[in-house]
């Protein structure tokens, strides 16, 4: 905790969490799950009349029901009680800066979004707009060190635009990776930066392009291209993939209609879903007022489920049934695919795929697939392929169709008609190597 010169200030904002009540604590108190974030307002020293300690705190405490301040001497040990909302206790540290003590969740677009929030409060309350500085506390350093970090992180955000938050400095390069990302992208599903991909679909036989896999990209002028493997813990919440495929659809019918101004043949889309996704009957009927809006056929929307590689990676028989029930035509995994579900493509992995070329008892598996997909009828899909022996090998198989980036890389949506147009005039090569 903080202790700010002779007096405890805490500010307690409502609405955001429900409010408990809890003891205020010595800067020993400090844990290991805990961030210190410096609040701060630029050019205090200009605007000193305006952001002094005391007018700021007389603004707070007029901020009516939604906000309480409390003030007590800090010497002779009295106990002061304020209260918790959104993991957040703030602290008047003077010259215009308070302090947050925050739950950290290791999650850096997680931890913005709590501060975020706090900008806000602040800002409905006192009418300024305070930058931050964010610090997350780290096993066995001192709390000093920590408010060091955040006070070292505030003056970067102070020599910005009003309002910015910056991170501490750490020696972490993948935590490093991960904070710029969540500062790039603090809404991933709505970033004016989204771009829609596509990676086609490969017959092994006649090599023309017979489906169409749509892919999220993110183009960031200095991060480059992002996927959503980059994207923050948050951004892979339950809800953020049902919102990002939505929005994938809707991507994916703008560029079947751009492929019919071009007079290319309309191709079935494919939308891949994460294998433990839970079933959710509203995500469902959004899916198919979209698709009804664009008059387009369900069956023309192929989902596949893709394993996260979690102990949890089991797919929901009951959203299966609730696309297959839409019209719509799974592609499930040939190793990982649920009891009581009947696929209209099997997909062999990437898994599977990797070095078959090279690995005799790998081929016999997937040519075990492929022998029991045919005798059901069902069409494969071999994905994931890396390196062209790989690719030979599989058709070879019989595997009906290839991909990967040893057949054809993803692009953006925009280049996709001029591509398709070179590759049917491209010479007639032997199958799925036509064009390359």
């Amino acid at each position: 905790m903080l202790r700010a010169g002779t007096e405890w200030v805490a500010l307690g904002l409502s609405g955001l969490l429900a409010a408990a009540t809890v003891p205020l604590g010595p800067w020993s108190a400090l844990g290991a799950g805990a961030a210190i974030a410096l609040l701060g307002i630029a050019r205090w020293r200009q605007a000193r009349h305006r952001h002094s300690d005391a007018a700021l705190a007389a603004r707070l405490a007029a901020g009516g029901a939604s906000t309480f301040v409390m003030f007590a001497p800090s010497r002779g040990g009295a106990k002061v009680f304020t209260r918790t909302v959104a993991g957040l206790r703030l602290y008047r540290c003077g010259k215009g800066r308070l302090a947050a003590v925050i739950a950290a969740t290791g999650d850096p677009a997680t931890d913005i979004a709590s501060v975020c929030r706090v900008q806000a409060a602040l800002h409905d309350v006192t009418g300024t707009l305070f930058s931050a500085g964010l610090a997350p506390h780290r096993t066995g350093a001192c709390p000093k060190e920590t408010r060091a970090a955040a006070a070292q992180a505030l003056s970067v955000a102070l020599r910005k635009e009003p309002g910015e938050i910056e991170l501490a400095a750490t020696a972490d390069p993948a935590a490093e990776a991960a904070t710029r990302i969540a500062r790039a992208l603090p809404d991933p599903i709505r970033s004016p930066l989204f771009e829609m991909w596509a990676e086609p679909l490969i017959s092994a036989d006649t090599g023309e392009v017979t489906a169409l896999e749509l892919l999220p990209r993110w183009r960031h002028p200095a991060l480059g291209i992002l996927t959503p493997r980059d994207m923050p813990s948050s951004g892979r919440s339950d809800q953020a993939q049902r919102e990002l495929a939505l929005r994938l659809v809707d991507e994916g019918i703008a560029l079947l209609d751009t492929l019919q101004a071009e007079d290319i043949p309309g191709l079935p889309l494919i939308l891949t879903l994460p294998a433990n996704l839970p079933a959710c009957e509203r995500f469902v009927l959004r899916l198919a007022f979209a698709l009804d809006r664009a008059d387009l056929s369900p069956s023309r929307l192929w989902v596949r489920f893709e394993p996260t590689g979690t102990e949890e990676d089991d797919v929901d028989p009951d959203l299966v049934f609730g696309l297959v029930r839409l019209g719509c035509r799974p592609i499930l995994d040939a190793v990982a695919a649920p009891c009581g579900v009947a696929a209209e493509r099997v997909s062999i992995p990437s898994a599977l795929t990797l070095g078959i070329d090279r690995d005799v008892s790998r081929r016999r598996l997937v040519s075990d697939i492929l022998r029991l997909a045919d005798e059901q009828d069902l069409p494969t899909l071999a994905s994931g392929i890396s390196r062209p022996e790989e690719a030979t090998i599989l058709a070879g198989l019989g595997c009906a169709t290839l991909q990967g980036p040893a057949v054809v890389r993803a692009m953006p949506a925009d280049r996709l008609p001029g591509w398709i147009g070179a590759r049917a005039s491209a010479a007639p090569l032997a199958g799925w190597a036509r064009g390359l």
